[in-house]
């Protein structure tokens, strides 16, 4: 399956996508062609809707998958919407969002919001061919020995490292590990 990951990095300073680069490289070990929109109008791709449009045209996705956090929803919602009106592609959100703000979905431009982890959400999805409608929730993966290494070819990463001083902030752990109620 073609997959066009959506990462709207518009509010906030230019960064990565752990979770896109997990997600790219647990998909493409499985054969998926999969590629991404950045967004972000000082290093990547202009928060332009026609900038956007045609992105996603020459990339000819089947999915259009995005991430978002609350601070990013607005934005991430009403590109969903222009992906699905002008290329008729189906969209899911994952991460943050979509796993603490279930009650948006209905009525969202979104097909599906995937709560939780999502590679394997994403890997039916791809290997079925159907997206379902509705919130999904992800299995959680016991064995991360199993996961792939992130996909660091699938962003710039030779341009954020020369925007961010030759710094990179990596994270050694998967989620949170609280049970938390209230977040």
């Amino acid at each position: 399956m073609r997959i066009s990951f959506v990462f709207p990095n518009v509010y906030t300073p230019y960064s990565h996508s752990p979770a896109i680069q997990a997600l790219s490289a647990f998909l493409k070990r499985e054969g998926n062609s999969i590629s991404l929109v950045h967004l972000n109008s000082e290093h990547a791709v202009p928060d332009d809707d026609s900038e956007f449009i045609k992105e996603l045209e020459k990339q000819k996705p089947e999915l259009v998958a995005f991430t978002s956090t609350s601070f990013e929803y607005d934005r991430s919602n009403e590109l969903a919407g222009i992906a699905k009106k002008y290329l008729k592609v189906p969209a899911i959100l994952g991460g943050v969002h979509a796993t603490t703000k279930q009650d948006d979905f209905s009525s969202s431009n979104f097909d599906a919001f995937c709560v939780g982890e999502g590679e394997l959400v994403l890997s039916r999805i791809a290997k079925s061919q159907l997206i379902p409608r509705g919130v999904i929730y992800g299995e959680t993966i016991k064995d991360l020995d199993s996961l792939p290494f992130y996909d660091w070819d699938i962003m710039d990463t030779e341009k954020f490292l020369g925007t961010k001083g030759r710094w990179l902030n990596i994270g050694f752990s998967r989620g949170c590990p609280f049970k938390c109620t209230f977040c």
